[in-house]
């Protein structure tokens, strides 16, 4: 057992054990990754994912950037998302003229966002769509996104996992509150815009992505992550969120998806995951898009959550 009072050789050599019994079940890929760290790294490492990330952080006292001056109206939201994916609004404008309750004390406001799996495509195609979109409100060239992250030479579709994937909730794939949500809106609602409230990274801040994640995942829990389909959209009706160039401010984290380096055809329960980013690479330059590695304490940190609330009061 270990004390409070500090570790001996004895129990630093059964630590040691544990760790090295724990790299014996990460796949090849992982396995090099890690081999480029010390033992002290492992450790951390080890103890962090057996405490579940939940002191994963940093304190930080950044805030948004100057620009942004927070969430749009949600009528204007909804026209925005509507518009962009030609989608109906009608259902979502009726719950809004039903009366949205309070937001939860800790979120900033109503958000609008599609619902991706209704959407016709892949999840890796409707994500390029809204990157473009973003894109496209930054100025860049119609058709395009700016790619900053992944690893050289593997494909995104092969090797990117939606935040929705495990049980079946209806015809959503997952066991928690994202789907738990999106199931009773298709029910009660319907149309394929559906509103969450949302908090744009600030009640996250200093977290690391894992950390969130791994809360999020806890039973019982309202929040969820959000994933880079659905931060995208957000930055594409607020993109004065994403910060400028050194500006010293909070940036944006989108902890839904997951990239996996050997890709999820090889290896299903790959726990090295890397997590969405954006961020500007010059001052004033196109937002860039990427994965980044889910396990850095940072007071930079911002990640994107939204939660369910009960849609039948007002549907």
């Amino acid at each position: 057992m270990f004390t409070s009072k500090g570790i001996s050789p004895d129990q630093l050599g059964e630590l040691v054990k544990l760790v090295v019994a724990n790299l014996s079940t990460r796949s090849h890929a992982e396995a090099c990754f890690m081999h480029e760290h010390n033992i002290g790294w492992h450790i951390k490492e080890f103890l962090d994912e057996r405490g579940g990330f939940s002191c994963d952080w940093v304190e930080s006292n950044l805030v948004y950037p100057a620009a942004y001056k927070g969430l749009l109206p949600i009528e204007e939201q909804v026209r925005m998302v509507a518009d962009r994916f030609r989608i109906d609004r009608k259902p979502a404008m009726k719950v809004i003229a039903a009366g949205l309750p309070e937001v939860p004390k800790w979120a900033e406001g109503w958000a609008a966002l599609p619902m991706q799996e209704e959407l016709k495509g892949s999840h890796w195609d409707t994500t390029v769509d809204a990157l473009i979109w973003l894109n496209g409100i930054c100025g860049n060239e119609p058709g395009y996104f700016s790619n900053c992250g992944g690893i050289e030479g593997l494909v995104f579709e092969k090797h990117v996992r939606p935040h929705f994937v495990g049980e079946e909730v209806g015809k959503y794939k997952s066991s928690y509150a994202r789907n738990r949500f999106a199931w009773e809106w298709k029910q009660r609602v319907g149309g394929r815009i559906m509103i969450v409230p949302v908090q744009m990274g600030g009640m996250r801040r200093g977290q690391s992505d894992r950390m969130v994640r791994a809360h999020c995942l806890q039973r019982e829990r309202s929040e969820f992550p959000l994933g880079a389909f659905e931060v995208a959209c957000l930055l594409a009706m607020h993109p004065e969120r994403i910060p400028e160039y050194a500006e010293c401010a909070l940036e944006v984290n989108a902890p839904g998806d997951e990239y996996a380096t050997e890709g999820y055809i090889k290896t299903q329960n790959c726990r090295w995951h890397q997590m969405a980013t954006f961020m500007r690479l010059e001052r004033g330059g196109i937002p860039c898009f990427g994965f980044a590695r889910g396990n850095c304490r940072d007071a930079r940190n911002a990640p994107f959550t939204a939660s369910k609330w009960d849609v039948g009061k007002v549907a």
